[in-house]
């Protein structure tokens, strides 16, 4: 998948680069997902705390649509986890 958006940057995913998803791994926390929210594909580092699942952008205070979710229900998923970010060489 092709990057869209600067919500990962700090951890090392920029807008342009292409990441490598695999669907068949079982997300678990601290995991880079590709999670579909509301319909929307998003990338954020997925946080499972007391029974809270949350979706959080790096840097954290990076503007997200879905900042928690209580449970993966018909309005937020996880589509597949991130295994390799690749860079456009200049």
């Amino acid at each position: 998948m092709r990057v869209a958006g600067d919500s990962m940057v700090g951890a090392g995913i920029a807008h342009g680069d292409e990441i490598i998803v695999d669907r068949a791994l079982t997300p678990r926390d601290g995991s880079v997902v590709v999670a579909v929210v509301e319909g929307e594909l998003l990338i954020r580092r997925l946080s499972m705390h007391d029974g809270v699942t949350s979706l959080v952008a790096h840097p954290p205070n990076a503007p997200s649509v879905a900042a928690e979710v209580t449970s993966l229900d018909a309005d937020m998923s996880v589509w597949g986890v991130v295994t390799r970010c690749l860079h456009h060489v200049m």
